[in-house]
């Protein structure tokens, strides 16, 4: 019993010693690695100084640089020969002095009937109709039914989607006669996109449409009264008379100011 004692006793005594010992090796350790942190951060601090005195003198090198050249800029443009008289910019005539009597002649000599003028270009659009095709002003009036219903927003929210997600959503919603005018811009091009159809219907009416289009200078004229496909609209560019535009032809009965001024 006595030697088990012993011998507890010295295990304590070795645990105890070798306890102050690691604890001294670990101290003189924490000691030693402090000091060398401070030595390499004075060190660090000894390059950064170095490395910022140098930078400042390129930067003092790099300022002389560009004022000597600014100098010397400065000198070659005053010592340069004058620019030649073409290459002056001149400033030009804003005012036409004679445009006064000019315009006053044109509104004594054209003076237009602009009703007449109205119906005569839809008359001459009639004769023409009469030998075109039936077809193509029945798909006219389909592409125009299409567009009352299919913004432009919807038709470019219909074009994140795939393109045969956008068909199948047309095919719900559009009638038989619209779903063949479809069929027809589908086998035109490679790639179904909503919003280029779009387009491409209002091109077709334009084309094939019943719709006139007036362009007057005058806010309050409107024809409406001559024909209930007349649409009347304004065009500042207009001095005088009227223009029309309807299934693609243009007939212009106006002399625009950019005809006067020249």
């Amino acid at each position: 019993m006595e030697f088990f004692i012993a011998v507890i006793v010295v295990l304590v005594g070795l645990n105890a010693f070798f306890f102050l010992i690691f604890r001294g090796i670990t101290t003189r350790l924490g000691k030693f690695a402090q000091m060398n942190v401070l030595r390499q951060a004075g060190v660090f601090d000894d390059l950064i100084s170095k490395k910022q005195e140098q930078l400042q003198m390129l930067q003092d090198e790099i300022a002389a640089v560009q004022v000597a050249q600014t100098k010397q800029t400065a000198v070659s443009f005053a010592q340069h020969e004058q620019a030649p008289d073409y290459l002056e910019i001149k400033q030009g005539l804003y005012t036409d002095n004679g445009f006064a009597n000019e315009y006053r002649v044109i509104r004594d000599n054209f003076q237009i009937d602009a009703e007449a003028c109205v119906q005569h270009s839809l008359t001459q659009l009639a004769a023409e109709s009469s030998t075109a095709s039936s077809v193509e002003a029945a798909r006219a009036r389909s592409a125009q039914s299409i567009l009352d219903d299919l913004t432009l927003d919807s038709a470019y929210e219909l074009s994140t989607l795939s393109s045969e997600a956008q068909l199948a959503i047309l095919d719900e919603m559009l009638a038989p006669a619209q779903l063949e005018l479809m069929r027809l811009y589908q086998n035109s091009v490679d790639e179904f996109q909503s919003y280029r159809f779009l387009f491409w219907l209002k091109d077709y009416v334009f084309a094939h449409g019943d719709t006139v289009v007036v362009f007057t200078g005058n806010a309050g004229e409107d024809f409406a009264y001559v024909d209930d496909r007349i649409v009347t609209q304004r065009d500042d560019s207009i001095c005088e008379g009227i223009y029309l535009l309807s299934k693609g032809r243009k007939f212009d009965y106006s002399i625009r100011n950019r005809e006067i001024v020249g």
